[in-house]
């Protein structure tokens, strides 16, 4: 009775998720575009150009770098990082190595994140160096053994570090004087005294990531996803026809701490050969300076975001031709105003139609989209290739039929673990 799959394409029905790490399906996607740009980050006038080439140098120095602090397989390595460069290589070394990234957002009350990183049992900690006084207040009821500062600055070439902090003199934070803290730099260096092996054996169902609920309807929870989950969103995606091209411009707004950003933003562009731009601090009211500053092709943001762009000046008579995809998620979207805004691209020569999905964080974000022949206002699209959603009745537990009202269960490849944590023992 899966009637969406009427709208996929015979040859959609076909397809296989990988049963192995997220970074080597990764590295096998993007052989083809290793030369092409994948970041972007800074002001938009002098931005710092990064290619996939060395993205991947830099998840192999990283890699030799937990080694040495380490870590092994199956630990935990806690990440408190916005989009800035170093999340991807954070991230990708230490799936590479077989660990899981405990993803942590900063502006958590701290006594929970103590209890993260406690939970966790993790030794290592890699922070933006303006949290660090946060990690600094809790850590000794913690298990840390390491606190790694990253500045925002830390990808920029030395020489040109001095020409930013003259600018922006408030850019980085000095560390705090414990001996636990230590700069990104010297932990790299570090990691050039490792000569093992970086790359671990491994298999879909290990665990990969540990992204914490918003907390909406109720006490914010650990959810763990295993390396299948983040593989199965590319598949499903490249089965929904969304259609991201090798080199096209991605706005990378959503905090890579979510699933949100981290599994339907960051990795998928990155699969699909795009180059993303870098966004580490986002306000809804910045959105219009950035598409006029980098005219990205695709942008992935909330609702609240869409109002700003209709009202702002700055695109009163701009041609955006060039924006191919608009998604929004994470919030309700009104059907009235959709229609409005849709009616606001058509009138800026986009060919677009804002995009919307239905998920959770336990289910890596996104269970449903809206294909482009199904997407009307109001609506949130069909499941996935991959996923099973039905209505069922939440008294009897009977399955409903079409247009009956009841609870809905999502079953699929990205459904997570399990909660995780301090809170998950009070998840009815």
């Amino acid at each position: 009775d899966k009637q969406w799959l009427k709208y996929y394409e015979e040859k959609a029905l076909e397809y296989e998720i990988p049963n192995c790490s997220i970074y080597k399906y990764f590295k096998e996607q993007c052989k083809k575009n290793k030369f092409m740009g994948c970041m972007e980050f800074g002001d938009p006038d002098s931005s710092l150009k990064i290619s996939y080439n060395h993205l991947f140098l830099m998840i192999d120095k990283t890699a030799k770098a937990l080694k040495k602090a380490g870590v092994k397989k199956g630990d935990c390595v806690s990440v408190c990082l916005p989009n800035i460069p170093e999340v991807e290589y954070v991230f990708y070394a230490i799936n590479k190595i077989g660990a899981v990234a405990n993803m942590l957002d900063p502006r958590t009350n701290p006594e929970n994140l103590r209890l993260s990183l406690d939970d966790s049992n993790s030794k290592l900690l890699l922070s933006m160096d303006a949290f660090c006084p946060i990690f600094e207040s809790i850590l000794d009821k913690t298990k840390l053994e390491q606190v790694v500062g990253i500045s925002p600055i830390s990808s920029v070439p030395k020489i040109v570090r001095s020409v930013v902090k003259k600018k922006k003199p408030d850019i980085e934070v000095e560390l705090p004087k414990n001996d636990k803290f230590i700069s990104w730099d010297k932990f790299l260096n570090n990691g050039r005294f490792y000569f093992g092996d970086t790359e671990a054996q491994s298999i879909g169902n290990e665990d990969a990531v540990i992204a914490y609920t918003g907390g909406t309807t109720g006490i914010s929870k650990g959810v763990v996803a295993d390396n299948r989950c983040l593989n199965a969103m590319i598949v499903e995606n490249s089965k929904m026809g969304f259609d991201v091209q090798p080199g096209d411009r991605c706005l990378n707004i959503a905090p890579p701490w979510t699933y949100y950003g981290l599994s339907n933003c960051m990795n998928a562009y990155n699969h699909l050969g795009a180059l993303s731009i870098m966004v580490p601090k986002f306000d809804p009211d910045d959105l219009a300076h950035l598409i006029v500053s980098y005219k990205p092709n695709h942008i992935i943001a909330v609702p609240s975001c869409l109002v700003s762009l209709m009202r702002d000046e700055r695109l009163k008579d701009m041609d955006l031709s060039f924006i191919k995809t608009i998604i929004v998620g994470a919030d309700k979207l009104d059907p009235t105003f959709e229609k409005e805004f849709n009616e606001w691209l058509a009138q800026h020569n986009s060919k677009c139609k804002v995009s919307k999905g239905y998920g959770m964080t336990e289910v890596t974000a996104a269970a449903t989209y809206t294909k482009d022949n199904v997407n009307e206002p109001g609506n949130v699209g069909i499941p996935f290739i991959a996923e099973n959603v039905a209505i069922f009745d939440p008294t009897t537990g009977e399955e409903l039929q079409t247009g009956e009202v009841g609870e809905i269960a999502i079953n699929g490849p990205k459904n997570m673990k399990g909660y995780f944590g301090p809170n998950a023992e009070k998840t009815e």
